[in-house]
């Protein structure tokens, strides 16, 4: 009997409608694995109705589970490798002939035969899964089964070799490529995709389809049949995009710059956003980005760039921090001026570089950042090393709108803006210097130069109209003076001194002090109107150069101790004693005969001689000149001229001191005082005093000494530059 396989022509083509993905709830064999089970039959039935009569048919079943491991999952491509396959593949029928004896057997005589099918396992798997994330479509491949696989077993007489097979060939039909094409196959290797949705954590899906055909001749029947379905349960794995924001190397010192102006960029900081697998930043992302949106979050608008620049008036309130509208990745949205907002302008970008410019020495934003993935989902992008959300910029774990290294570059740690805790020098026990730790950390235009300052030590700032300079003021209080330009200060507040140099700021006046120089009258080289007080309660300061050069007869470094001298008052320093000192009228003077050397007799004659000294010896242009006037001034004991004599707040030069073995005498109040020539003492260019004691021509251990111990003294903790402390 052959075995060959006649082609059926079509009579019955039956493909049953299939059913696409179920978005439901089955999970795969774990959450990195992909199951697919398949079930298919195959019926095969021949029959000869003339002449030698002859019957066959079989039914063949396939079973068969494979679980892949997932060794990529992204939204262009998915990689499956078998883990394991089980296939079961069985064969149940048979059939029957009877024919005539051949030349050796009796005449007329029959041959009956009849066999029946089993079947043998594949040696491997016959299927094949795969899937498509782009088209989101998944595709069985059936390489199953060969006849060589179907096994017949004789009886009745025969032996060896294969009695039946035609209805193994028409089962197998079905599956065979040309008759697919003759017979409607396309539609069966429809059947063979279903649909899924690449991104779902969890699905179930698959197809089914049967396929019928026959070919009825005239001498017989050829049929065959093949149904199959299948599953597919699986997943995207957990495997996440992940998106990052990374600082870049200088980010934990970065500090914020401005230019001349809010629209000249002072410098800049760039960060690197990066996608990638999650918790994996040398793999690609498992979805592709579609666009990027960068914005920046709570940015600072201070007016200007500093406190006192541009001046009050032209200063602006734009956005301090900015992103870099050059950047052909990014497109602003929004305000094109402002540009705190901007997308991407390229899809599947893995990696790009935002730059944000710096407007302001004091500005703060925050950078976020969110992707739009394939699926239209969106991943928030938080900062490489911490999952916080938004990358502050500059670094400011505190949030207190202050760069974290300029706090720790002074021993600082989460202070409050608005604090004034400046503690050098100690000074009244107040601590603080009028400016906010913020306006401190922003800065200042300085003679046209930006300066921050610093948080420890008191700063005073002096409007320098003729530019005498600070003097001896730093070296001796500790607290460091500014000396700025008439364009660097404002004018208003709310204080008695309206020279103002936080024009551009919100946390109070902080006021300068006016230095400058002019005519006081005659014998007072230096006025502090207000004083002694707190720089907001100082009008002015004047320093007459021309009357030190008249009483000194030197203009150094007489000025450099009067301008500390009179700074000190504007900064809450008293002098060594108050209302102490008096003026006498006229005073007479002896020679002093212990004066003269032993043997000088010419001195010795000259001893008892009188000397009268009275107002009208002034210059009739003063106007204590004139008699009756108390003309002469006396330096009393705890007076101004008392205690250290170092001190540049101590007075140095006056006519007379009080001295019992003086040489000279005046009447006081109604008493007379002996009294000595005081003459003129070195300035004083030390550091301020810290106790009472008189040093020097003071010092009380001598005699004579001129005015003794200071009844105030102690002139460094009396530094004060708080407002409304005093």
């Amino acid at each position: 009997m052959k075995r060959s396989l006649l082609l059926p022509t079509v009579l019955l083509l039956a493909l049953a409608a299939p059913w696409r993905l179920a978005l439901r709830s089955a999970a795969a064999s774990s959450p990195s694995q992909v199951t697919m089970t398949l079930t298919a039959v195959w019926t095969g039935k021949w029959a000869r109705t003339t002449g030698f009569a002859a019957k066959d048919e079989v039914s063949i079943h396939l079973t068969e589970t494979c679980v892949y491991d997932i060794t990529d999952w992204t939204d262009r491509n998915i990689n499956l490798e078998e883990n394991n396959c089980t296939t079961n593949l069985s064969a149940g029928g048979g059939g029957g002939t009877s024919y005539p004896e051949t030349k050796f057997g009796p005449i007329g005589t029959f041959k009956n035969v009849s066999w029946s099918y089993s079947a043998q396992n594949p040696k491997s798997r016959v299927t094949k899964l795969g899937l498509d994330p782009i088209s989101k479509t998944g595709s069985i491949d059936l390489r199953c089964c060969s006849e060589s696989q179907i096994q017949a077993t004789a009886s009745g007489g025969q032996s060896g070799g294969n009695p039946g097979g035609m209805a193994v060939g028409m089962a197998f039909a079905a599956t065979r490529p040309d008759v697919q094409r003759s017979s409607g196959g396309a539609q069966l290797a429809e059947a063979m995709k279903f649909k899924f949705d690449p991104n779902n954590s969890s699905f179930a899906g698959g197809n089914q389809a049967s396929y019928s055909y026959s070919d009825n001749a005239k001498d017989g029947v050829a049929a065959g049949t093949f149904t199959m379905s299948y599953t597919v349960n699986g997943g995207a794995p957990k495997a996440e995009t992940e998106v990052e924001i990374v600082p870049p190397k200088e980010y934990e010192q970065w500090l914020p710059q401005a230019g001349d102006d809010e629209k000249t960029i002072g410098n800049y900081i760039e960060a690197q956003i990066v996608a990638h697998k999650k918790d994996d930043p040398d793999s690609p992302p498992p979805k592709q980005v579609l666009k990027y949106t960068v914005t920046l979050q709570k940015t600072s608008r201070e007016k200007g760039v500093d406190l006192n620049w541009p001046p009050k008036g032209q200063a602006k309130d734009d956005y301090d921090l900015k992103l870099d509208a050059t950047n052909p990745l990014l497109k602003i949205t929004g305000d094109t001026d402002q540009a705190q907002s901007a997308e991407t302008t390229q899809e599947d970008l893995e990696a790009f570089i935002v730059r944000i410019n710096c407007y302001d020495w004091g500005g703060y934003t925050n950078l976020a950042v969110t992707a739009e993935l394939s699926d239209h989902t969106t991943v928030t992008a938080h900062v490489r090393g911490n999952r916080q959300q938004s990358l502050a910029i500059p670094k400011d774990d505190d949030g207190n709108h202050i760069a974290d290294s300029w706090e720790e570059s002074f021993g600082l740690q989460a202070g409050d803006p608005a604090s004034d805790e400046d503690s050098q020098p100690a000074g009244h026990g107040h601590n603080g210097d009028s400016i906010a730790l913020y306006d401190e950390y922003r800065g200042f235009r300085i003679q046209g130069k930006p300066q921050r300052l610093s948080p420890v030590t008191k700063d005073l700032f002096i409007w320098d109209a003729s530019a005498l300079g600070a003097g001896l003021y730093q070296a001796s209080t500790g607290v460091t003076p500014h000396l700025i330009a008439e364009t660097e200060r404002g004018y208003g507040g709310s204080q008695k001194n309206t020279d103002i140099v936080t024009p551009n700021g919100h946390y109070g006046d902080v006021c300068a002090i006016w230095l400058h120089s002019g005519s006081i009258g005659a014998g007072v080289v230096g006025e502090t109107e207000g004083g002694p007080s707190v720089p907001s309660n100082i009008l002015w300061v004047t320093i007459d150069s021309n009357e030190i050069v008249v009483q000194y007869h030197a203009l150094e470094p007489e000025l450099q101790t009067t301008i500390a001298h009179e700074l000190g008052h504007a900064t809450n320093v008293h002098h060594h004693g108050e209302d102490l000192d008096y003026d006498v009228g006229d005073v007479v003077c002896h020679r002093d005969i212990r004066s003269c050397a032993q043997g000088d007799m010419d001195c010795v004659h000259k001893q008892g001689t009188v000397k009268n000294l009275k107002c009208t010896d002034r210059s009739p242009d003063d106007p204590l000149g004139k008699p009756g006037t108390q003309c002469f001034q006396v330096a009393a004991k705890g007076g101004s001229f008392s205690g250290n004599d170092t001190c540049p707040m101590r007075y140095d030069k006056t006519c007379f001191y009080e001295d019992p073995r003086g040489i000279c005498t005046a009447k006081h109040n109604g008493r007379t005082v002996t009294l000595s020539f005081f003459g003129q003492d070195p300035p004083g260019m030390g550091k301020l005093c810290t106790d009472s004691k008189g040093t020097g021509v003071n010092d009380t251990s001598k005699l004579p000494n001129k005015a003794g111990d200071a009844t105030i003294g102690n002139c460094a903790s009396q530094v004060c530059l708080k407002n409304g402390a005093h």
